[in-house]
């Protein structure tokens, strides 16, 4: 398979492809819309994948480092907060681009009502540019795990984005500090119960440990995997897996003779023996519906092949105002997606005059994602046609949505099952 190199070199390259001319990025593909969090944020990592040794096109790296140093100097986009305008000296820090006024601009900056991310990375954008003191004052005393919740939107802050910051930060000016560890481990813990949340917090706990775990001497110890009443396998350093269904319901021990940590995970998949669908509501409540080209509604018992059917998803957020909602309806297989744009009555005369419109859409073989926010407490509509292209008995997933930031607001529902008849 292809490995982390080739897929780095293709997020680079696509990346690149979101730039406008000015070094800013769009928000989504074929978009002019500019968010300052999530245009730094992709900055930030070409200057991160260019000091790794990655290559990045010359041309867009310069109107990359261009577009940052306009953030920090508030020049040339609107809502330009001080936490951006820290974020992106940051980046200019890392990249050995944090010019003397930049620099001058930092130390001016009031500690007072700043966000803990940002003035964590106020404390390593300082020490990057030498004043290692001045950032060791910023840097909490008494260190615990941060377990503030997600934002939807913003700036995405999360406690463990918080502890990532921070961790990436103390190790950069105090790397034998005892809290190292705490972090880590407290950042580890927060993966396996699942509570990384989304791809940014993702990102930053990964560059942190990835930096921590850098720190360690080479582990060097032979050992053995024993199934209980089984098969047992010699290891070492070198990678290992097993796989097989011997394992199901099975005890197994690792033991160990060497020096250094071994990591280990394991993962369980399968295919669910009975048809239920989970159907849940946390703090979004969402459905869905199928009509046929006159409005009527469909009896998925005797569905016709070959007739066009229309779509309707409703919903709504059950408690307040959620940014970056992602809805995913997946089709059964014998549906397939014929116009994913129902917005006017013009096309069909008994749909609402005014539907909503999602922010983007991502139209793929199985399924229709609908990138959206949601209003408090008001039901929001999004309409698009079908074509019934298979007979049979087919199940019919439910309809699910999750705010892409903090996934604790969540829901699915309206599965069920649709039999397709020959006319």
């Amino acid at each position: 398979g292809k490995g982390h190199e080739y897929f780095i070199a293709e997020g680079i390259e696509k990346l690149l492809r979101f730039q406008r001319n000015n070094g800013a990025f769009t928000y989504w593909p074929g978009s002019g819309r500019i968010h300052n969090w999530s245009s730094i944020y992709a900055a930030h990592f070409l200057v991160e994948a260019r000091l790794a040794g990655y290559e990045v096109e010359s041309s867009g790296y310069k109107k990359t480092i261009r577009f940052l140093q306009d953030i920090a100097r508030r020049k040339g986009y609107k809502n330009i907060g001080v936490e951006h305008r820290i974020y992106a000296c940051l980046a200019l820090a890392k990249a050995g681009k944090l010019d003397r006024k930049l620099f001058n601009l930092l130390t001016g900056f009031s500690r007072n009502d700043l966000p803990v991310y940002a003035s964590y990375q106020l404390a390593y954008a300082l020490a990057l540019a030498g004043d290692v003191e001045a950032a060791k004052e910023i840097v909490p005393f008494d260190i615990q795990p941060d377990l503030s919740l997600p934002e939807s939107g913003g700036n995405f802050s999360s406690g463990v984005r918080n502890d990532a910051i921070l961790l990436d930060l103390i190790l950069n000016v105090d790397p034998t500090n005892p809290s190292t560890a705490v972090l880590a481990r407290s950042l580890l813990e927060s993966s396996r119960v699942g509570r990384w949340y989304n791809t940014q917090t993702t990102a930053f706990a990964l560059m942190a440990l990835g930096k921590y775990f850098r720190s360690f001497e080479p582990s060097s110890f032979d050992g053995e995997i024993s199934i209980v009443d089984g098969e047992s396998y010699a290891i070492d350093t070198a990678e290992f897996v097993l796989t097989g269904e011997q394992l199901s319901g099975k005890l197994l021990t690792i033991t160990l003779d060497g020096n250094g940590p071994c990591f280990y995970y394991w993962q369980a998949s399968g295919i669910p023996l009975s048809n239920d669908s989970l159907e849940y509501e946390r703090g979004i409540s969402v459905a869905r519906e199928y009509f046929d080209a006159n409005g009527t509604p469909v009896d998925l018992s005797g569905v016709e092949l070959g007739e066009q059917l229309v779509a309707h998803i409703s919903i709504k957020s059950t408690h307040k105002f959620l940014h970056n909602v992602v809805i995913a309806d997946l089709l059964p297989a014998c549906f397939e997606v014929e116009n994913q744009r129902l917005a006017t009555s013009a096309v069909m005369p008994w749909l609402p005059r005014k539907s909503d419109k999602a922010e983007y859409l991502d139209i793929r073989d199985d399924r229709i994602l609908l990138f959206t926010n949601l209003q408090a407490k008001k039901v929001q509509h999004y309409y698009y046609s079908l074509r019934v292209v298979a007979a049979g008995d087919f199940g019919v997933p439910p309809v699910a949505a999750e705010c892409m930031y903090n996934p604790l607001a969540a829901g699915a529902g309206s599965s069920g099952r649709v039999t397709v008849v020959v006319p």
